[in-house]
């Protein structure tokens, strides 16, 4: 069984729920703001309605206002969503030691090897999904012990990454396999990456 995500939107359709919920409110996001939020929402609706919620919040918003508010402060958005992200780090950061623990004394700790890969590539690749291939041929270079990994087992790591993640109860799960390509699909996951440097992220890998 795979993981199906039902919470991808377009960015049209993300930017018309602001603009909807800021017309019932009476407020106006800026235009700067309103692209930060929605390429933050990392195509969730469920992220976008967070980030919307603890902005107004910020802001004292609680009802329709009585005159027309304009939100234009991108510092305090921006702060807001590194709030977001430090909520959520200790939950992954949690469910990223349990991935790399694997299944009872997984041979090579190929799992943690599998986040090890997944963390250290680039945003762009782990939203289109990482290829097997590539994933292969990355831990022969890199693996201590390359000269004995099979692709069988790799194969097997890979096919078990949902059978895993049920048993170890990881909720919301990190990945899902379809056979062809590794993808992340815990959105928060995805959120907390971009919110690292390039060298932020490279350490975070370092420590799997």
């Amino acid at each position: 069984m795979h993981y199906i995500n039902c919470t991808e939107w377009t960015h049209e359709e993300l930017a018309a729920v602001v603009i909807k919920g800021a017309k019932i409110l009476n407020i106006i996001w800026g235009q700067e703001i309103l692209e930060f939020i929605v390429k933050n929402s990392m195509d969730n609706i469920g992220i976008l309605q967070r980030i919307c919620h603890k902005t107004c919040e910020y802001f004292g918003v609680f009802e329709s206002q009585s005159h027309s508010l304009v939100i234009q402060d991108i510092q305090a958005v921006q702060n807001i969503v590194q709030e977001i992200v430090e909520e959520e780090k200790d939950r992954l950061d949690e469910n990223f030691s349990t991935f790399s623990e694997g299944l009872n004394q997984s041979k090579h700790e190929l799992y943690r090897w599998i986040l090890k890969y997944i963390l250290s590539s680039s945003l762009e690749d782990i939203s289109a999904g990482l290829h097997k291939r590539t994933f292969i041929k990355w831990i022969h270079e890199n693996h201590p012990e390359n000269g004995r990994l099979q692709n069988t087992s790799l194969d097997t790591a890979l096919n078990k990454i949902v059978h895993l993640q049920n048993r170890k109860n990881i909720r919301p799960p990190l990945f899902d396999y379809s056979g062809q390509k590794i993808m992340v699909v815990d959105d928060y996951l995805l959120l907390y990456l971009k919110s690292l440097t390039a060298e932020e992220q490279q350490e975070l890998a370092g420590i799997y």
